[in-house]
């Protein structure tokens, strides 16, 4: 599923990220462990393409010629358009990933309803608490059924019912 071979970043003088080597399997939960400054960021980064490695490359399963095809990712500090709703925010997430506007449509509500803001997706996204806005984040990193879901510094509000909810998605 995904490879890290040789992967490097510096800046300046500091080594962020110094010669990892990683090979993830499909359908395997993993964590990246580590002190505050360790790098895990930066190499989430890199594996997104967010960041080009100074040395090293990410390999991915399969023959497509975008990471996006195959990635869902929630960063550490998610940015959302405050003036959608919810429903929009999905919904525009899902066409920006190549999704057929009918498609988004209804990956957005399945995807309301399974992460709980069914009821609260017609708000605009200024008015959600900072635990909707965390599963609205979820949402939107699961809208092209990604292969590999990268989620960087898991919510502390994530518990083991979200888990078995989001697994069939």
């Amino acid at each position: 599923m995904l490879k890290a071979v040789g992967v490097h970043k510096t800046y300046g003088v500091t080594k962020a990220v110094d010669d990892v080597e990683m090979h993830i399997k499909k359908d395997r939960c993993t964590a990246l462990i580590g002190p505050n400054g360790a790098g895990k960021t930066t190499l989430l980064s890199i594996i997104t393409g967010l960041l080009k490695p100074d040395k090293g490359e990410i390999i991915l399963s399969g023959s497509q010629k975008d990471r996006r095809e195959v990635l869902g990712y929630l960063p550490q500090f998610p940015q959302f358009y405050d003036w959608m709703t919810g429903r929009e925010y999905v919904r525009y997430a899902g066409e920006l990933f190549g999704l057929p506007r009918k498609e988004a449509e209804t990956r957005t509500e399945e995807l309301l309803a399974v992460t709980g803001l069914e009821e609260s997706g017609s708000k605009r996204i200024a008015a959600y608490s900072g635990g909707m806005k965390q599963r609205l984040g979820i949402a939107q990193a699961l809208v092209n059924r990604p292969e590999l879901l990268i989620l960087d510094n898991r919510s502390p509000l994530w518990i083991r019912s979200d888990e078995e909810r989001l697994s069939s998605c």
